[in-house]
């Protein structure tokens, strides 16, 4: 019995072969079974050399060593993963790249015055809408006229004949209620007497109709009574004296055509006006 536990002893105090070209590490003795080794305290030496060693090999940058709770972490050129509370790691090329994962329940998820930013967003689109709706909507341009009566110009009666020429200057007033300019390009006007249209004239013009405000124009147009148009009888009425023989009424039609934002478009005025064909300077009280 005795012989065996010297060659077990023999045995365990054999030295093992270098490991990597390093020096013999020393094996503790195993005592034999049934037997109690004394606690042996770890020393600063011990400790070091857990510190400055892995796999039995030296760290290369001792600084990249980092404690943890209850354990040593080596980390070799690589930084704690965030997320996994110093359980892993990743490389240092890679740390730019971390997200935060934020959880649903978090209050920085929560939404704050939403509703309030929703409504001043639609309240400021309606608003914009509205404006641009009530500046840039077209409408309408008007023609007036407020003449009573008109008077010869260039006055010809030719009782031999029996014809009368003559001509009337209509004055118009347009009025643009848009908040753009109007731009009036030609007038069409139209006269009418006896179911007989005695004349028609264009008139083109250059003008601009400011943003809210009126502008003024006047149409000339020559009107004759003679055999041709059937209205020779009228040559004698116009002979005479007294206004009340040479005043008629008649139909004037006129048409205005004037361009906004691109768009062309026409303002029309039907009106009955009388007229003069004699030498009459009086006028409608």
């Amino acid at each position: 019995m005795s012989g065996e536990y010297e060659r077990l002893v023999e045995t365990s105090v054999t030295p093992s072969p270098p490991r990597d070209g390093g020096e013999a590490q020393q094996e503790t003795r195993s005592p034999p079974q049934g037997t109690q080794s004394p606690p042996q305290e770890k020393t600063g030496s011990s400790v070091n050399m857990d510190l400055n060693t892995e796999e039995g090999q030296p760290l290369r940058n001792p600084a990249a060593v980092i404690r943890t709770d209850g354990y040593v972490e080596l980390l070799r050129g690589r930084v704690p993963c965030p997320t996994c509370r110093g359980a892993g790691s990743i490389p240092k090329e890679q740390e730019s790249q971390l997200v935060a994962l934020i959880p649903v329940q978090d209050d920085r998820l929560k939404p704050r015055r939403t509703c309030l930013w929703v409504s001043l967003a639609i309240i400021g689109c309606l608003l914009t809408a509205g404006l641009l709706i009530f500046f840039m909507f077209p409408r309408d341009v008007k023609i007036s006229n407020n003449v009573k009566l008109l008077l010869p110009k260039n006055l010809t009666i030719d009782l031999k004949h029996e014809a009368v020429n003559f001509i009337v200057e209509n004055p118009f007033n347009i009025t643009n209620s848009n908040y753009f300019p109007v731009k009036i390009s030609e007038a069409t006007m139209t006269v009418v007497f006896a179911e007989k249209v005695l004349n028609t004239t264009t008139l083109s013009m250059d003008k601009t109709v400011q943003v809210r405000s009126h502008n003024s124009f006047s149409i000339p147009i020559g009107i004759a009574f003679n055999k041709q148009n059937g209205l020779a009888q009228l040559v004698h009425d116009c002979a005479e004296p007294y206004p009340f023989y040479h005043r008629r009424v008649m139909f004037f039609s006129v048409t205005a055509s004037y361009n906004f934002l691109g768009r062309d478009e026409e303002a029309s005025l039907s009106m009955y006006t009388q007229v003069s064909c004699g030498n009459d300077t009086l006028r409608l009280p």
